[in-house]
């Protein structure tokens, strides 16, 4: 038996905007939320860093300076 999908908020930093993008996912864990996020930094030049949360736990923060 599979186990329910968990929504996960995206806060993504996109160099053409002042605010963060919120976007909202469904995913079966953090890895596959991390996957997405992580496809998600990689599909667009824009895209500078997303934090990943599930309700008000912070999950983790793909890209940044350091990438």
């Amino acid at each position: 038996m599979r186990s329910a999908l968990k929504t996960y908020i995206l806060y993504v930093e996109d160099g053409r905007y002042a605010a963060p993008t919120l976007l909202t996912i469904d995913a079966q864990d953090d890895n596959g939320a991390l996957a997405d996020a992580q496809r998600r930094l990689g599909d667009s030049p824009h895209y500078r860093a997303i934090q990943v949360f599930e309700d008000e736990r912070l999950v983790a923060t793909v890209g940044g300076p350091n990438d």
